[in-house]
């Protein structure tokens, strides 16, 4: 049985490369050259002190919909599926992806530390910035990529930049191309080895669904919120490991996140947050606000130029 289940995971591997470029579009060549990390005055002190970024378990992030939207979205086409497929074995093959397909119910967990396009988005200074004492923190993304392992091979490493996909159509697109990848090997298998296919194909099958699909769970969002613009760093882990998670009082109570190591190895900002800019959020008093904030950074060592000019939304404060 495990050798037949081994020959029908070899039969998906064959077909891996074939959705493999479909990653393209949650990692482009192409990036902004400076991504923004919304937070508060708490935040701020915390990171300039650890030159760390806190990444976020999934299921305590603001969006409830997390995972579950591309789960969601994974389901109706499968249903659609099963309507129009005839055959008893295909359609058991579709059921079995339904019911094991989200990989983070089981197999894999993953922290969200958010960033953005804009540096001066009110949308985000309503979310992350409390009582006017909010802060945009620029951070250059080449610097970023440096502290990636392998960049830019394409697997499920343990902490990655990834783009955040709001066209439905696109992500139908990349969903349809995983299933029917999957469903060509199985129904091959029906055809040359049926005796394998119930106890072997169809189980290697859900696992080449769930593993290839996890990566875009993380990163497809209601298009409602394309306005943020959002990339993420996300840190990959296995289910329920304890490891490097810590645990911190959050909007929702217990909060599980972990620290991301994100300093910068070379230029002027090396063994610092490679920052190039610091945007004191939308206050009734600007000037004390960039005062205070040129003072913490020289405190904490970051005597190189930083931009530290403040938010030109026309409101006094959040």
């Amino acid at each position: 049985m495990e050798n037949n289940f081994e020959k029908a995971r070899l039969s998906f591997l064959e077909v891996e490369q074939s959705v493999a470029g479909l990653k393209k579009v949650i990692y482009p060549t192409e990036m902004p050259k400076v991504l923004y990390h919304y937070t508060n005055s708490s935040g701020l002190l915390g990171m300039l002190e650890s030159s760390k970024m806190w990444a976020t378990n999934f299921r305590y992030l603001n969006d409830s919909s997390e995972i579950s939207y591309g789960s969601q979205l994974l389901n109706e086409i499968l249903d659609d599926l099963i309507k129009k497929e005839k055959d008893s074995v295909i359609i058991s093959f579709i059921e079995r992806c339904k019911a094991t397909h989200n990989a983070y119910n089981s197999v894999l967990d993953c922290y969200i530390a958010c960033m953005c396009e804009d540096d001066d988005l009110l949308s985000q200074w309503r979310e992350y910035a409390s009582k006017g004492g909010g802060f945009a923190l620029g951070f250059d993304t080449q610097l970023l990529k440096l502290r990636m392992p392998n960049y830019p091979e394409r697997g499920i490493k343990d902490f990655d930049l990834v783009k955040v996909i709001y066209d439905v159509q696109l992500q139908k697109n990349i969903i349809e191309r995983i299933i029917n990848e999957a469903l060509s090997v199985v129904r091959h298998a029906q055809k040359n080895n049926p005796d394998m296919v119930q106890d072997s194909f169809i189980p290697a099958g859900c696992q080449f669904v769930r593993l290839n699909l996890a990566q875009y769970l993380s990163c497809f969002k209601h298009p409602c919120f394309s306005v943020e613009k959002e990339w993420r760093l996300i840190f990959w882990t296995q289910y329920h490991e304890g490891e490097n998670v810590k645990i911190r009082d959050g909007t929702y109570g217990l909060t599980p996140y972990v620290e991301l190591d994100i300093r910068a190895e070379v230029g002027p900002s090396i063994n610092k947050l490679p920052l190039v800019m610091i945007k004191p959020g939308p206050t009734s008093d600007p000037a004390n606000s960039e005062y205070a904030l040129k003072l913490l950074l020289r405190s904490k060592g970051y005597s190189f130029h930083l931009d530290t000019s403040g938010s030109k939304l026309p409101v006094r404060k959040i």
